[in-house]
């Protein structure tokens, strides 16, 4: 199985433009092993996905994304047990 966080670490690179061609090599690698990787990539990872998420946080206030962190937080703690 793929470290979640190296794969994590290649899309910002490829994102910010300073991916290597090994790191691509190993990201389309992760890609390509399994369907999942693949949508997610195609449908997650787009310019205009993610400026649709940055424009969703940007829009929140402290308040809420605090409510909402400590939601996720909990979920997180509850799934674990």
């Amino acid at each position: 199985m793929t470290d979640p966080t190296r794969i994590a670490h290649l899309i910002v690179r490829r994102l910010d433009g300073e991916i290597t061609s090994e790191e691509t090599a190993e990201l389309n690698e992760w890609i390509g092993a399994a369907p999942e990787n693949k949508v997610f990539m195609e449908t997650r990872m787009t310019p205009e996905a993610i400026a649709k998420k940055q424009k969703i946080l940007w829009e929140m206030d402290r308040e809420s994304l605090d409510r909402r962190l400590a939601r996720v937080l909990h979920n997180a703690r509850k799934r674990k047990k």
